[in-house]
């Protein structure tokens, strides 16, 4: 089964009583860019509703849609291959988020993605969260009709670089409050895994930063099962 980094809504911090989500929307093997935009209004990491790491980030939803389907407007603005299935998922898109309940925050848990890429959690997670900020303000001046090479870079290769996605509420991992934070469901995916505290005294080996935000990481698509099973044994 492919990782994959999910997106939710929500009105309160994992880890408390209260706590609670919606499901948004499920990414194979990335976080991808649409995911970003959505996390860029005051994003800052958080315990994860899902895995026993601080791994998940929490952004306010203010204007969250908004960034993100303005983007995609932009970059259906130019010359698109597969136009008709690019209108089709932007337009599902924009259904899907115009019926979404008010709520104060949303969630990104991206758990899975992390654990195929290399360094430890805490410092991909960390890295991730200053990173968002930065790709919102390339998206606003997109919008504002500068950036014409990055926009041209997305339009050429929008499945893999701008795409909008699928959205649900049903998502593999369910928050909602009619049921507990789906144990039965988790256990199917190993939970990321921290390396040992003595490795970490270790020098540590050059470490490539995450994935720009509309790149896959390279291992993640060839080796996801090894990557896996090296974290357990450790």
């Amino acid at each position: 089964m492919a990782n994959r980094s999910y997106l939710y809504t929500c009105d309160h911090v994992p880890g408390g009583k209260r706590f609670s989500a919606r499901g948004l929307s499920e990414y194979a093997w990335d976080i991808p860019l649409v995911f970003r935009l959505v996390m860029a209004n005051q994003p800052r990491v958080v315990a994860s509703a899902i895995w026993p790491h601080d791994i998940a980030i929490l952004a306010r939803r203010d204007g969250a849609f908004e960034r993100a389907l303005a983007l995609l407007d932009k970059v259906g603005e130019g010359k698109l291959a597969k136009r008709a299935a690019f209108d089709r998922a932007l337009a599902d898109m924009k259904a899907f988020l115009a019926a979404v309940p008010p709520s104060k925050y949303v969630l990104l848990e991206a758990g899975e993605i992390f654990d195929v890429m290399d360094g430890e959690l805490d410092e991909l997670v960390g890295s991730l969260a200053q990173q968002i900020p930065m790709m919102a303000a390339i998206a606003d001046r997109a919008i504002a009709g500068k950036e014409d090479k990055w926009l041209a870079g997305l339009r050429k290769k929008w499945p893999e670089l701008a795409n909008p996605g699928e959205w649900s509420d049903v998502l593999y991992f369910d928050l909602s409050p009619t049921k507990p934070a789906k144990k039965a469901a988790a256990a199917k995916k190993p939970a990321p895994k921290k390396k040992p505290a003595a490795a970490a005294k270790k020098p540590a080996a050059p470490k490539k930063k995450p994935a720009a935000a509309t790149k896959k990481p390279a291992a993640a698509a060839t080796k996801p099962a090894s990557r896996a099973t090296a974290r357990r044994s450790r």
